[in-house]
């Protein structure tokens, strides 16, 4: 069943959750709605296919080309320096990786697989506000998404670390996003 999510300054607009699955892509045209992507794993190149397959079907719905918006949630963190990122994330990630796999009776991924997740071909986007912004930019470059989620407080992450991360989101890692996307 796919989610709603309601977002937007001004006039709210409501978006067609999707974690992927092409129906729910092509219910969100059916509809005429933008659609939200929900990527837990895969590649940036994985989602770009759902990207192109949406936009496509938008235009031979017929629907007017500037509302076929895309927005993206990923799980990541930033920190000042990459490796400080990486190594706080792994270790509120691995926490509740435990914890979720303890309930259904699965072993934990170990810290090493997951580690290898972070990396600039997947889909959780942790390090520095240059790595993060330049993760951004090359899946705005394959996607065209036009809004971009990091969801951060996996684990139990303290508050005080989620906040410096959205301190280092707002004041580095976005002007450099605007500042790339901004050049003609």
């Amino acid at each position: 069943m796919p989610a709603f999510y309601l977002t937007g300054m001004g006039s709210p607009v409501l978006r067609l959750g999707t974690g992927g699955s092409p129906d729910s892509v092509y219910r969100a045209v059916e509809l005429g709605l933008p659609m939200f992507l929900g990527v837990l794993g895969g590649t940036p190149e994985h989602w770009a296919r759902y990207g192109h397959a949406y936009r496509d079907a938008w235009d031979e719905a017929g629907h007017p080309a500037e509302q076929a918006a895309i927005a993206v949630a990923v799980h990541g963190f930033v920190a000042e320096f990459g490796t400080q990122a990486r190594s706080t994330y792994l270790d509120y990630e691995h926490r509740m990786m435990a914890e979720g796999s303890a309930e259904v009776g699965r072993p934990a991924p170990s810290r090493a697989d997951r580690a290898a997740a972070l990396g600039p071909d997947g889909m959780v986007f942790v390090g520095s506000p240059d790595e993060i912004a330049d993760r951004i930019l090359h899946l705005h470059g394959l996607l065209g998404h036009t809004r971009q989620i990091l969801q951060m407080d996996v684990g139990g992450m303290p508050q005080r670390e989620c906040l410096r991360a959205i301190e280092l989101l707002g004041t580095k890692v976005l002007p450099q996003i605007r500042a790339e996307l901004a050049k003609p």
